[in-house]
Order: C-alpha cells, then structure tokens, then sequence
C-alpha cells in the first residue's frame, strides 16, 4: 500500500468511526472544505458512508457537503489569488509543492487549464464540475486567472448543489450500490453534460 492510499485508508477509518455520531456532519463539511481547499480526498465515498449510517439525514449531510465545498473553494481560490504566483510571474514554492504532490496537478495541467480559462471564462468551471478533472487544482487556478469571485461562488454553489444532492439521491434510491451505479455511470454522464455545456456555450458566443 502507498502512503497516499495508507492516508486515503486511515482517513476513510476515521469517517466510519464518526458516520454515525453526532458529529457526522460537521465531518463531511471539514472533509469537504479540506477536498475543495487544496487536498484530493475523496468526498462522495466519505458522503456514501455517512448516508448509509444514516438515511434519514441524507440530504442534510449533502448541505454539508455542499456548504464545506463553497467555503473550501473560497480558500483554494484566495491561494490561487494571493499565494500562487511570485510578483515576476513565476511560481511560488507552495504552486510547486502542489506541482509534486498532489494528484492530477502538474505544469502541464496548469498550461491546459490556462488555455481553458482564456477561451471559456467561469463558463469552463460548469464543465469542470460533471467530468472527472482535478477540481482542486482548477479552483486554484480560477484565483490565479482573476475569475470574477461573485461569479466563481456563484457558480461553485450551483454545481457543488447540483453534483452532492443528485448522488446522495442515487444514495438514497440505490443504497449501497450506490456507488457500484455511480461508477458505471458517473463518467460516460459527466462527459455528456460537459460537452453540451461547451457546444452551447459555442453557440451562444455564435449568436
């Protein structure tokens, strides 16, 4: 076992030893803020967990969610604005730290990304959100490229909803296969909804 994955697997302990407490809650929004903030934590499988422990509080603990996911990613935005890049325009140390350590982040992400935001605007953060992509990172970087923040929270909050109540939904409706569902699912969907937001984001720049 790696020590990402040992981590991943004494966290996910963790979370079963408090899913049924009374703290179950504030330890999805902390699990949610940190995911949004700057580290890669698997959030749905901590809300599957919780849910299961507790159906009946379901779509409270997608509130949570969805509350620690909007201030997580006012703070990874506030990194991106403030701590990413040096007054040259270089990166900082903690842009390279994350560089080295945190999945699905690198250069090369950073320069497709910036591509993405120059083309797009906030508009790329819809998409962003319904396809399997480094959330955290492209948070970051909404800070690092001057997003509109009104626009940025506003549209974080309609996808953070939008994504956290649809699965606690299928968590409810399918219960522990929820995520079996979600797995054949989640990408072939994600992508769908990803492409028709850019096909009619086209168009609408078109008219």
């Amino acid at each position: 076992m790696t020590l990402k994955n040992l981590r991943i697997s004494r966290l996910y302990d963790w979370c079963m030893r408090y899913a049924s407490s009374k703290w179950s809650g504030w330890m999805l929004f902390a699990v949610a803020f940190a995911d949004a903030a700057a580290l890669a934590i698997p959030t749905p499988l901590f809300l599957l967990t919780a849910v299961l422990f507790n159906p009946e509080k379901a779509y409270r603990f997608a509130a949570f969610v969805v509350g620690g996911g909007v201030l997580g990613a006012l703070v990874g935005y506030s990194i991106g604005h403030f701590l990413w890049l040096t007054p040259e325009g270089g990166f900082t140390s903690l842009a390279m730290l994350v560089f080295n350590h945190v999945p699905g982040a690198s250069i090369e992400v950073y320069e497709m990304a910036k591509a993405l935001f120059e083309k797009w605007d906030y508009w790329i953060l819809f998409s962003v959100s319904f396809v399997p992509a480094p959330q955290t990172l492209m948070t970051v970087l909404a800070g690092v490229f001057d997003i509109n923040i009104i626009i940025f929270m506003v549209v974080t909050a309609i996808c953070q909803s939008v994504k956290y109540f649809a699965f606690t939904w299928c968590i409810v409706r399918f219960g522990a296969r929820a995520k079996e569902v979600l797995e054949s699912y989640y990408k072939p969907i994600g992508i769908a909804i990803g492409v028709t937001l850019i096909v009619a984001i086209s168009l609408y720049n078109l008219l």
